[in-house]
């Protein structure tokens, strides 16, 4: 049996009736008796006070400005293309058709080809299009006149800028055809016009709404939307020399038709929209 060592007998008598390990200090308990009580006031203190903003509030900032604000820009913007997407079969038809009138200078119609009659829906489709031509061309043109665009109202005058100006030169396509053409060249002239707006305005709702949407971008898009602009004009204008161009005589009156025509107008409704589009609040 094994026997316990004396020491360790030794070293547990001397824990247990040895000097106490804690002494007790008057002083130290004062000390901390007063650090608990200074604690416990500044405690008090920070509780007693409520913050500012629980009584008076804090002023929200005012959003920017900005025609997405307006309750029906957007919503116009979006009808359109929804619109045309009800009647998809008949847009697929149209837009098939404006391709071809786009380029074709062909004299009359392939009375084989069943594309060539217009469906009971082609006029309506044409006519959305064309306004969707019209809305998406405003906004795009308030965004490239305005330095900080910030109103509904100056896109719906812009818009009706562009409106107008589609009018002026369907109707200055009209006269010129009609004087310098025939008949069947004037048809394929204006439908060349008329198709090269309307496949701009389909070709003008990406770049447009992302505009809208990240105006930090907005030369980004506006470069891609005036590369649209460029390639659809000079597209038409190349049908119209294919039209109208037969002989050198024929250099002088081209000439002045994209003077008259093409050139004076643009400059002027440029012009007028930089001056007069910023002043609409």
């Amino acid at each position: 049996m094994n026997q316990i060592d004396p020491w360790i007998i030794d070293s547990i008598a001397v824990d247990t009736t040895g000097s106490p390990r804690y002494v007790y200090d008057p002083q130290a308990c004062s000390r901390a008796d007063s650090i608990a009580e200074a604690k416990a006031a500044a405690l008090s203190a920070v509780e007693s006070v409520r913050p500012r903003g629980s009584e008076e509030g804090i002023a929200g900032r005012p959003m920017p400005p900005s025609p997405l604000s307006s309750e029906w820009l957007l919503p116009a913007l979006m009808a359109l293309p929804v619109l045309l997407a009800i009647e998809a079969a008949t847009v697929g038809r149209v837009l098939r058709r404006y391709v071809s009138d786009l380029w074709s200078t062909r004299r009359r119609p392939n009375v084989f080809d069943s594309s060539e009659a217009p469906s009971a829906g082609a006029l309506p489709v044409g006519i959305a299009m064309a306004l969707q031509y019209v809305a998406y061309g405003g906004v795009a043109l308030y965004y490239a006149a305005v330095p900080e665009p910030c109103s509904a109202t100056g896109v719906a005058v812009a818009c009706g800028i562009v409106a107008a100006y589609y009018l002026f030169l369907l109707a200055a396509y009209s006269l010129t055809g009609y004087v310098f053409g025939d008949t069947e060249q004037l048809r394929r002239w204006i439908s060349g016009f008329v198709a090269s707006r309307s496949l701009l305005g389909v070709g003008l709702i990406v770049p447009v709404m992302a505009m809208m949407q990240f105006l930090q971008w907005r030369s980004v898009f506006l470069t891609v939307i005036l590369i649209l602009y460029l390639a659809a004009r000079l597209i038409f204008i190349a049908k119209g020399i294919r039209i109208f161009y037969h002989k050198t005589g024929s250099l002088l009156y081209f000439i002045l038709y994209l003077c008259t025509v093409e050139i004076i107008p643009l400059s002027a409704v440029a012009t007028f929209s930089v001056r007069y589009l910023p002043t609409i609040g």
